[in-house]
């Protein structure tokens, strides 16, 4: 018999971490965070990172335990979160993976690696100064000749997936999407229960856009100087993320705060169109619309339920 595990995911702005925090005292669980940012130390406003004071007792994996010039890939996160499911499963304690990032997910689901191999750190050079020379947009189409099928997978203006599928073609002679266009057919680990939790479109904006304003008000301008002071810089991997590559403009003196604010909102309200047409790939997943429910405590309710049931089995 597999073991079970459960799965709580969905767009950014959803309500994912109220939401876990809630069932993971409920069913006695321990979240393992499944967020290719959050793993990062210091970087804890802009990736949205629940903060120690407000975990409520419940015990969190996966956060902070990354240095932000450190490269990090999801074999490596493969190989850890499976240490940490066996861990807490040895506990008697229901493993809760709560995150946006659907790679790291399915990597645990189902053995996906897009790391491909070791870093090529020469090739990467080489098509580093292609962008500079020849811009991003003709690396994504040479990429796109390869490989067709990676256009439902990488986003054309994400240099670093952009550049690590052309490393894993050039490392493996596979094709970058092999690794992830079959993952339903393949065979998961564990006995699973994979919750999406999705919002009106209109709604779920607002969230976003609410919560880029709160993350200001928090202190993101100085977090972000904070790291430029510990020598940290935008070439990075970490620098990547959403409410922070936004700034390099700006401490380069090229834009505004206002318009680092609206470009956040906007790259953010994009991720979520992203995120959601991966889960849309997931045939085993239960959606939950909390649009469908008249508050809160009833999709709370009826989550409850589902989650009940999946244990019961």
């Amino acid at each position: 018999m597999k073991d079970k595990i459960l799965i709580i995911t969905g767009p950014t702005g959803v309500g994912k971490t109220k939401c876990s925090l809630d069932i993971a005292k409920e069913f006695n669980g321990e979240i393992i965070s499944c967020d290719s940012f959050q793993i990062y130390k210091y970087l804890n406003i802009g990736t949205d990172k629940i903060r120690t004071e407000d975990m409520d007792g419940v015990v969190h994996h996966n956060l902070d335990f990354v240095d932000p010039a450190e490269d990090y890939n999801s074999s490596l996160f493969k190989e850890r979160t499976k240490n940490l499911i066996k861990d807490i499963q040895s506990r008697n304690k229901l493993p809760i993976l709560v995150g946006g990032t659907g790679l790291y997910l399915h990597s645990i689901l189902y053995g996906l690696d897009f790391s491909g191999g070791k870093p090529n750190y020469e090739l990467r050079k080489k098509l580093n100064d292609e962008i500079e020379e020849k811009g991003l947009e003709y690396l994504y189409k040479q990429l796109i000749e390869i490989d067709e099928n990676i256009k439902n997978i990488v986003d054309k203006n994400n240099k670093h997936r952009i550049i690590r599928a052309l490393e894993i073609y050039e490392n493996t002679g596979d094709l970058p999407s092999k690794h992830l266009e079959n993952f339903r057919d393949q065979k998961a680990a564990y006995d699973f229960l994979y919750i999406i939790i999705n919002q009106d479109r209109q709604k779920l904006y607002e969230n976003i856009n609410s919560r880029v304003d709160q993350m200001f008000d928090e202190g993101l301008v100085q977090e972000v100087e904070g790291l430029l002071d510990q020598g940290f810089n935008f070439d990075l991997k970490s620098f990547k993320a959403i409410g922070y590559k936004e700034f390099k403009d700006y401490f380069y003196g090229e834009s505004s705060l206002d318009e680092v604010k609206e470009k956040i909102k906007q790259h953010s309200r994009n991720y979520a169109k992203r995120q959601l047409t991966w889960f849309r790939r997931v045939e085993e997943a239960k959606w939950m619309d909390k649009s469908l429910y008249k508050s809160e405590e009833e999709f709370y309710k009826a989550l409850t339920k589902e989650i009940g049931e999946f244990l019961k089995k």
